[in-house]
């Protein structure tokens, strides 16, 4: 039986901009696809039916765990993958400690992700969706159409409100081998953007992790719904499909709200919307600091430790109201469904 491997473990925004990609390697090559995958995000990847097995791992236990711990991950994707061959074995994971993961499989290609190559590492200025399917698919020539985007099945339907629900997302940038608090926008500007939608009669709704909520006094006395930690990563997409629109930075949060088709307007700095934007046509984004010879300063693994963070804290709530208004306006107005089909909006355009 054919197979492909995929190990894609973290973090949650990098495993969602792989979905995708992995659903065209089967498309064009068949088989069974089999993902190592972290706890967090197995949830989301057992919605998706063209995805046969996932084998999920403790991503806390397996990086930071005593030695006991960490054997015990080992060990049990080891004995998953007993016996098994695959046609690919995709390591999609930079980070050279998990490469001992797929030491037993036998498969007939090999791809390590590993810098110094262009058929082994993402390509900087493209879009890292579109690189995953290049790599996987062993394509040293063109894509010619953009991977396209794909909705988590089993979204509830929208319902209906008086009012318009506008979510926030004022934490996030970390998971557990690194904190980014450079991607993040500033506080004081979520707050004053919340206070923009409030007077506007709208309904304001934090959306994050439970580790987000160190954000919460910043919005106190103000009339927002908390939801920062009540929900499983799966609710927290059904929720994103609920809202009739999403601001957000460059975080797991706007991953996650491009497997629904809820507007969004994402905010980057140091990090680059042309690589890291959903290929979705639902998202508008604003990229702070385009005087700055700095932008972007990210990598591909690491960001310097800026401590101004000019690129976002020069993107003020007023002009994040206004952008977040006109994609109202634009979006409300045409079916969800409709929207999917009408093919992507040139991200480079805004």
């Amino acid at each position: 039986m054919h197979r492909h491997l995929i190990v894609r473990i973290t973090a949650i925004g990098d495993v969602i901009m792989t979905i995708p990609a992995v659903e065209r390697l089967k498309r064009e090559r068949g088989g069974e696809i089999w993902w190592i995958c972290g706890s967090i995000s197995a949830p989301i990847l057992r919605r998706f039916p063209f995805i046969d097995r996932v084998i999920e791992v403790n991503e806390r236990k397996l990086l930071t765990g005593n030695p006991i711990e960490r054997l015990s991950q080992l060990l049990g994707v080891w004995r998953a993958l007993a016996g098994r061959s695959f046609d690919t074995c995709n390591l999609l994971q930079y980070d050279d400690r998990y490469r001992i993961l797929n030491l037993p499989v036998f498969s007939r290609r090999t791809l390590i992700l590993k810098k110094g190559n262009r058929l082994t590492q993402t390509i900087p200025g493209r879009n890292v969706c579109d690189e995953y399917a290049r790599l996987m698919l062993g394509l040293d020539g063109p894509l010619p159409t953009r991977i396209k985007p794909i909705l988590m099945p089993g979204l509830p339907e929208k319902e209906s409100g008086k009012r318009l629900r506008i979510g926030l997302v004022p934490g996030g940038a970390r998971n557990t081998v690194r904190d980014s608090p450079q991607r993040r926008w500033p506080l004081p500007h979520y707050r004053a953007l919340a206070e923009r939608f409030l007077a506007a009669g709208m309904e304001v709704t934090l959306l994050g992790a439970s580790s987000d909520r160190w954000a919460l006094p910043e919005f106190e006395a103000l009339p927002v719904h908390d939801k920062l930690g009540a929900c499983s990563v799966v609710e927290s997409i059904e929720l994103i499909s609920q809202l009739d629109l999403l601001v957000t930075h460059d975080t797991g949060l706007l991953h996650m709200a491009g497997l629904t088709p809820t507007p969004v307007v994402a905010l980057f700095g140091p990090t680059s919307p042309r690589e890291f934007l959903p290929n979705t046509p639902n998202i508008e984004f604003i990229w702070g600091g385009e005087l700055l010879a700095c932008r972007p300063c990210y990598d591909g693994r690491d960001l310097p430790d800026c401590r101004e963070n000019i690129c976002l804290t020069d993107v003020l709530p007023e002009v994040v109201f206004d952008k977040s208004m006109a994609a109202l306006e634009r979006f409300r107005a045409k079916d969800s469904s409709e929207r999917y089909n009408t093919g992507l909006l040139p991200i480079l355009d805004h």
